[in-house]
């Protein structure tokens, strides 16, 4: 390799924090407390690794707080318009309980649409890039049964009720309770699951 692929290398490896180059020592690999953990490349790469699973469990822990307070502002900033938008999705989610592959993706645009009329954009953004490289791992999506598909349809059901009635304490609970119990039916029991 040229002397110039390495340094383009080095250097973009530096920007996602993952190593520095130190006069006199060379280049180093940095603790993990420097990565850039939101970088598409480093969270795919948390993603794959053994310990994934410690991963999984915080994305979990920033999915909730970030989508209990964007239910909670949805709930507050609810417009006709956009309830008429929310309930078109919520019926999209019932006619697809037979089909659980089409279920989760539009599942994914239910929640989208409570982000959107939060009005969140940053924690928007930051759930979509966690979320999307979550989603490769098959330790956070699996492939749900019908049971489990009627269980998340209730929860979605919840919040959108709360959502729907501008009751903002309601809509932050029920979404803490769908997210917390949703990973706690999926989640491997142990790491080498």
């Amino acid at each position: 390799m040229s002397r110039t692929v390495i340094r383009e290398a080095t250097t973009s490896l530096a920007d996602k924090g993952l190593v520095a180059a130190r006069q006199g020592w060379g280049t180093i690999v940095l603790d993990p407390s420097h990565w850039s953990l939101l970088d598409p490349l480093v969270l795919d790469a948390l993603f794959q690794r053994a310990d994934r699973l410690e991963y999984l469990d915080n994305l979990i822990e920033i999915r909730t707080t970030l989508e209990c307070a964007m239910a909670a502002g949805a709930a507050r900033r609810i417009t006709r318009d956009t309830a008429a938008m929310l309930t078109g999705l919520f019926e999209q989610l019932r006619s697809l309980l037979g089909h659980p592959a089409e279920y989760l993706v539009a599942d994914l645009e239910f929640h989208d649409a409570i982000h959107r009329i939060a009005g969140d954009r940053f924690g928007r953004a930051i759930v979509a890039s966690i979320q999307g490289k979550a989603l490769s791992s098959p330790m956070y999506t699996g492939k749900p049964t019908r049971a489990e598909i009627e269980t998340t349809h209730l929860a979605h059901h919840r919040i959108y009720d709360a959502v729907i009635a501008a009751d903002a304490d309601e809509a932050a609970t029920a979404m803490r309770e769908h997210i917390t119990q949703s990973w706690a039916r999926r989640r491997p029991r142990t790491a080498n699951a």
